[in-house]
């Protein structure tokens, strides 16, 4: 793919050199530094292209995706405009238009796109698609649930589509629909790792907490360093009564980003109920070294320092919790016993 496409730009190239009026050269040289992935050129060659034929639909969109690509949104929004009123039934121009006005959160701007787009041709899924994420976002959930069926209508083994269905019925409570849309999107994507994931957050909301577990270890088989995924298994596995094993993903999450301060305090934890006070200690201070605001470690380190009767080294930490946090019940009556003792 790499040679072919590097063919095609010096083919272009030649005939850019030969005749630099040439604007169909341009745009097509554009679009093929645009697949290489350099947009800079892209850029370059298309504004040539539409300076040299600035009546060319084509290159206006094509213009509009390379700025896209570097984050030019509102200039990409202009052209992508001409494009359309230069072409009004231009389907891709209007559907990049579209999801650009997403892209800014101007839902204002996005949902009547899409509404206009469908007119033109109902037929496309990508559309119902955005137009139903659009909803979503502005809190129509009805209304995208029934974008999104549409677009599955159309396109039965759409996975981005199951996947934002799954999510609507999720936010609507609705657990039982939301698995079978995750299901779905696994069928559609089996070494996605995302569905597997969801779908474990999914069914440890419906309290079925040995499956969940499976689809987090599914979805770890497919994504090695899947951080959530190792640190949401380790919660249900503490939650299981499987501290070693919830140990072993504690120390994954740390291994993949060492600067995660919940997995430290959750492993000081987990190694003070095996009796490893030491490391459970150790675990506590690493939290609050990365995240100096974190009173759940400074009082679990107080509880630790409390079990083994170091009663002034518990009241500083129960008091640094308080300072942190000044509504922290548990840390206040922790307080009050270790000042008795």
């Amino acid at each position: 793919m790499a040679e072919e496409i590097d063919s095609i730009i010096s083919k272009y190239e030649a005939m850019v050199k030969k005749d630099k009026s040439n604007a169909a050269a341009h745009r097509e040289l554009g679009i093929a530094y645009s697949v290489k992935g350099d947009y800079e050129a892209a850029t370059k060659e298309l504004k040539a292209a539409v300076k040299l034929g600035p009546k060319s639909p084509e290159s206006h969109y094509a213009l509009g995706l390379s700025l896209d690509m570097t984050g030019h949104e509102e200039e990409a929004i202009e052209q992508y405009k001409e494009a359309i009123r230069l072409k009004d039934d231009f389907v891709e121009a209007r559907l990049s238009l579209a999801n650009a006005y997403v892209e800014q959160g101007n839902l204002d701007e996005a949902l009547p796109a899409f509404e206009a787009l469908i007119k033109i041709n109902p037929n496309l899924p990508e559309v119902y698609l955005g137009f139903g994420a659009s909803l979503y976002a502005a809190g129509y959930l009805d209304d995208a649930i029934e974008e999104l069926q549409q677009a599955l209508k159309l396109n039965p083994k759409f996975y981005d589509a199951h996947m934002l269905l799954a999510g609507a019925y999720a936010d609507q409570l609705d657990m039982n629909a939301a698995v079978k849309e995750y299901k779905a999107a696994i069928r559609s994507e089996p070494e996605n790792p995302e569905a597997y994931y969801n779908l474990g957050v999914t069914l440890s909301d419906k309290g079925m907490y040995k499956e969940a577990i499976q689809q987090y270890r599914l979805a770890i088989e497919r994504s090695p360093d899947f951080l959530e995924a190792h640190y949401n298994l380790a919660l249900l596995l503490d939650r299981t009564g499987e501290v070693d094993d919830a140990i072993a993903e504690y120390q994954a999450v740390n291994k993949i980003d060492p600067e995660f301060p919940d997995s430290y305090n959750r492993l000081g934890v987990d190694f003070c109920r095996t009796g490893k006070t030491d490391l459970a200690a150790a675990n506590f201070k690493k939290a609050f070294e990365i995240n100096p605001g974190f009173a759940q470690a400074h009082y679990h380190l107080g509880m630790l320092y409390f079990g083994q009767k170091k009663f002034a080294e518990a009241v500083k930490q129960f008091e640094k919790a308080i300072e942190i946090d000044p509504e922290y019940l548990e840390a206040q009556n922790s307080l009050a016993i270790a000042k008795s003792k």
